[in-house]
C-alpha cells in the first residue's frame, strides 16, 4: 500500500501527516506511478513528504536506509555527475514557467544506476515558503533503448559513409523518408522520392544503355512484401547517370499499396563502368575500335531473330592490301585499316553494325534496309572513300606510289528469315565479282532463305 509520509527535520512524524492522509485518497495515490515527494525550494532542499514507491526506486526498505543514502535532500537523490546540470536546468525552467521537466540518473542503494524523468512544479504556500512538488518515473529501459537506437543510427551512418552506400527508410503513409549516408556527396544533389520508388515487378529488367549489360529483377512473390533488386542509374547534378544497385523490401497493405520501403542504394558505379569497359574491349577490334568478328555475329544474329524486316549485309575489303603491307610497310597498312573503319562509322547509321572480320575485311549490316534508293545512297557513300596516296622510295632510286581503293559486295534479303552464313556467302561471291571486274566498285545480289550455317571462318 502506498503511504504518503511526512518527515520532520529530526525524522519524527507530526500532525501534518494526519492532515495529508485525510486530504489525499490512498486509493488515488496507489494509482500514481513512480515516486512522489516535496522539498524546500529556498536553498535548504530538504524533503518532508514522499511516498513508499520513492523508497523502492532507490532500493531502500525504510526511511533510515533512505536517509543514509540521500541525506533526505534533493541533491542527495541525484547522481553526482548530473547534479550541476540538473540544478542549472531547474533554475532556468522554474524562473520562466514555474514548472520543470528533467532527465537525470540516480544511484540505488545496491549501486545500480538508473535513469528517471522528473516533473516538478514550483508552489509558494500561504506562509510564503516555496516548495517543489515532484513526481519521478523510472525510464531506464526507455533510455537504454534510445541509446541503442542512437548507437545503431551512428553505426548505420558509419557503414554508409565507409561503403559510400545510401540506406533509406520511406513510409508512404507518413509521406516521410529517412536517408542514411552522403547522398548529396555521391549524387551532387538532394534526394527525391523518385530516387527510392521503382514500380518494378518480376520480369522487368534494367539495361545499361551503351554496354548491353542487363540485370533481371529478382522474383517477388510474397504475401505481405516484395523484394526488389536490380541495377539502376540515377541522375547526378549534371544529369549524367550514376549507377547503383537498388535493393529494397517493399511492405504492402491488403490492397497491395506500398506502405513502407526499406532498402539501400549500393555504390556500383565504378564496377559497372569497369564491366562496361571490359565488355567493350572484349567486343571491339583493338586496332580499329569497331566490333570484332564474334561480337558482329552475335549482334547480327540478334537482329535476324524474330524480325520480318529487310536486311542488307555488306562486305568491304581493301584492294591490293597485301601490296600495301609488302611495299609500303605494315604501319601504313594499319593506318589504312583505321582510316577505313572511321569512314564506315561516319557513313553508316548509328544503328548499323560495323565490324572488322579480320585482316582487311570489314562488314556493315543494316537492318530495315533493302534494295532501293536508300541502299544505293549508303553504298555510294561507302565507295566514296578517298585514301591519301602512298609513296615510297625504291632501291633503284625511283618512287613508287599507290592510292588504295576498296571493293564492296552487297547482299540484301527482303525478309530477315535468312541465315548469317547465307548472307555472308552471297556478299562474298559478289565481292569476288567486283574484284574480278576491276575493283574499286560495288556489286549487288538478293538472298533467299536457306539452311543454317556458321559465319565463314
Amino acid at each position: 500500500m502506498t503511504v504518503f509520509h511526512h518527515i520532520s527535520r529530526d525524522g519524527s512524524s507530526d500532525d501534518a501527516a494526519a492532515r495529508i492522509d485525510a486530504e489525499i485518497s490512498q486509493e488515488f495515490l496507489n494509482r500514481i506511478p513512480g515516486g512522489i515527494f516535496r522539498y524546500r525550494a529556498d536553498g535548504d532542499e530538504g524533503i518532508d513528504y514522499f511516498n513508499q514507491d520513492l523508497l523502492g526506486m532507490y532500493g531502500c526498505a525504510d526511511f533510515e536506509e533512505w536517509k543514509e543514502l540521500t541525506g533526505n535532500t534533493f541533491p542527495g537523490m541525484v547522481h553526482p555527475e548530473d547534479l550541476e546540470r540538473v540544478e542549472a536546468e531547474i533554475s532556468v525552467q522554474a524562473e520562466s514557467v514555474q514548472r520543470t521537466r528533467l532527465l537525470y540518473r540516480i544511484v540505488r542503494r545496491d549501486g545500480e544506476v538508473r535513469w528517471v524523468e522528473d516533473v516538478g512544479s514550483l508552489v509558494v504556500d500561504s506562509d510564503g515558503q516555496p516548495w517543489f512538488y515532484v513526481t519521478i518515473i523510472d525510464i531506464t529501459d526507455e533510455i537504454r533503448y534510445r541509446q541503442a537506437l542512437e548507437e545503431e543510427y551512428e553505426r548505420l551512418k558509419v557503414i554508409a559513409a565507409l561503403s559510400n552506400d545510401v540506406i533509406f527508410d520511406m513510409s508512404s503513409t507518413k509521406d516521410a523518408i529517412e536517408v542514411f549516408g552522403d547522398f548529396r556527396g555521391r549524387f551532387g544533389r538532394d534526394p527525391q522520392v523518385s530516387d527510392f520508388v521503382f514500380m518494378r515487378r518480376h520480369g522487368d529488367s534494367s539495361s545499361i544503355d551503351p554496354t548491353h549489360i542487363e540485370s533481371q529483377l529478382l522474383p517477388a512473390d510474397f504475401d505481405l512484401s516484395d523484394s526488389q533488386d536490380f541495377e539502376v542509374a540515377l541522375p547526378g547534378a549534371d544529369g549524367q547517370p550514376i549507377w547503383c544497385r537498388y535493393q529494397a523490401l517493399v511492405q504492402t497493405d491488403e490492397e497491395g499499396n506500398d506502405v513502407r520501403r526499406i532498402g539501400r542504394l549500393l555504390d556500383t558505379h565504378e564496377m559497372v563502368i569497369m564491366q562496361a569497359e571490359l565488355k567493350r574491349k572484349a567486343e571491339h577490334d583493338s586496332l580499329t575500335d569497331v566490333l570484332n568478328r564474334s561480337a558482329a555475329k552475335e549482334r547480327i544474329s540478334e537482329c535476324l531473330d524474330g524480325s520480318d524486316r529487310p536486311v542488307t549485309f555488306i562486305l568491304i575489303d581493301v584492294d591490293n592490301f597485301k601490296r600495301v603491307n609488302d611495299v609500303f610497310g605494315h604501319p601504313e597498312g594499319d593506318r589504312i585499316l583505321k582510316e577505313l573503319a572511321d569512314h564506315l562509322r561516319h557513313a553508316c547509321r548509328a544503328e548499323d553494325v560495323v565490324a572488322r572480320l579480320g585482316g582487311d575485311e570489314f562488314v556493315v549490316f543494316a537492318q530495315g534496309l533493302g534494295p532501293g534508293a536508300a541502299l544505293d545512297s549508303l553504298v555510294s557513300r561507302l565507295v566514296n572513300l578517298n585514301f591519301a596516296p602512298l609513296s615510297t622510295q625504291c632501291e633503284d632510286g625511283s618512287t613508287e606510289t599507290m592510292t588504295p581503293t576498296i571493293s564492296i559486295g552487297v547482299a540484301s534479303a527482303l525478309r530477315s528469315n535468312v541465315d548469317v552464313s547465307d548472307l555472308y556467302q552471297a556478299a562474298d561471291n559478289v565481292l569476288y565479282e567486283a574484284k574480278a571486274t576491276g575493283k574499286n566498285c560495288a556489286h549487288f545480289c538478293i538472298v533467299e532463305p536457306a539452311h543454317e550455317h556458321d559465319l565463314k571462318s
